[in-house]
């Protein structure tokens, strides 16, 4: 698995838990030391997410879940089940 896929996977399956709450999630030097990857490519990731909506910048504090992207997501899973 392609290692900005590891940190996709992990906000999607936040955000999905944190249902309509925007919650913060890991650091980007947290997260390179739980998946074992380059702070670099957890940098390239998050940048990705933010730019797709899933994810809130806050400088000086880290990121955030946008709640908005549940509702994106139940819809995905619900087609995927028919």
């Amino acid at each position: 698995m392609r290692e900005t896929l590891k940190i996709r996977h992990y906000v999607v399956g936040v955000i999905y838990h944190a249902g309509e709450r925007s919650v913060q999630i890991m650091s980007s030097r947290d997260l390179a030391k739980y998946f074992n990857i380059a702070r670099s490519t957890v940098s390239i990731a998050l940048k990705e997410l933010v730019d797709q909506g899933y994810l809130i910048p806050v400088k000086g504090k880290g990121y955030f879940t946008n709640p908005r992207k549940i509702i994106c997501l139940l819809y995905t899973s619900d087609a995927a089940d028919d």
